[in-house]
């Protein structure tokens, strides 16, 4: 979805079950404007900040695809970046200058940030442990980026200094991994969706400078899905408190169990 959410872009293999190519659709009535027209596979658009351009991935060959750049309104494409893959996605910068997504040319993953324009160099971001990480996603100010692992733990890393700081992490993945990031407007916070030893989740906020975590959410209800509005003066979150069996994913127990969700806000000092 565009940023003023009237547009949508996607990968679409048209109705002649051609290549996958990519389109941009106003929302509501109206024919797909097709943008690009390659026989190779292109996917994972990302719209930039203004909403004037669209990144997207093209595979070339196994092991080989470039992210690109092309006006939403179409025209000549540019290539930003070749790489093995970039299954992780595609995360611009809050400001418009820069993409950022995880690469393991190297053998190990690691971050990669880009200039967007595909000039200049790129910075690649060691981060510890081998590991396999998702979801880069970038505080509004674009100094830093959130992002998880396959272990269960939701890191921050500055992309000034390549320093990666662990904020938490998760106990438990199943049946779905919860542990997504939320900036605060004003990047000094980051919230996130926690499970308990009861199995239900609770709502947590992170202090950038103080790297202190504080549970908002008593533990008595399952809370999901925080987000802030846009002034930082409040904070939601999806909350059920009739999730009761299917805590359990395992089991018969929670079949055709329906779960309702009500939502929450907290007001912020």
């Amino acid at each position: 979805l565009s940023p003023d959410g009237n547009q949508v872009a996607f990968a679409w293999n048209g109705e002649a079950q051609e290549s996958f190519d990519l389109y941009v659709k106003l929302v509501g009535p109206g024919a797909p404007v097709r943008l690009t027209n390659e026989p190779n596979m292109e996917s994972s658009p990302a719209w930039s900040p203004d909403g004037r351009q669209i990144a997207f991935v093209r595979n070339l060959a196994p092991g080989r695809s470039v992210l690109a750049v092309i006006p939403a309104l179409g025209g000549s494409e540019r290539i930003v970046a070749e790489a093995t893959s970039f299954g992780s996605g595609i995360s611009w910068s809050p400001d418009g200058k820069s993409v950022a997504w995880f690469s393991d040319a190297s053998g190990e993953y690691k971050l990669v940030v880009a200039p967007q324009t595909g000039l200049g160099e790129r910075k690649e971001i060691a981060l510890g442990k081998p590991s396999m990480y998702f979801n880069p996603r970038w505080s509004p100010d674009s100094k830093r980026i959130a992002f998880t692992d396959v272990g269960l733990n939701l890191w921050m890393v500055d992309v000034a200094t390549g320093t990666p700081t662990l904020v938490d992490t998760d106990q438990w993945m199943v049946p779905t991994r919860t542990l997504d990031a939320a900036w605060s407007p004003d990047s000094r916070w980051i919230a996130y969706a926690k499970r308990l030893p009861s199995q239900l989740h609770a709502i947590f906020v992170y202090d950038v400078s103080a790297k202190r975590s504080t549970r908002i959410t008593d533990g008595l209800s399952d809370a999901l899905a925080p987000a802030w509005d846009r002034n930082g003066k409040y904070l939601y979150w999806l909350a059920s408190t009739d999730l009761g069996l299917n805590t359990s994913w395992l089991e018969m127990a929670p079949y055709d169990h329906p779960v309702t969700r009500s939502l929450y806000l907290a007001v912020l000092r």
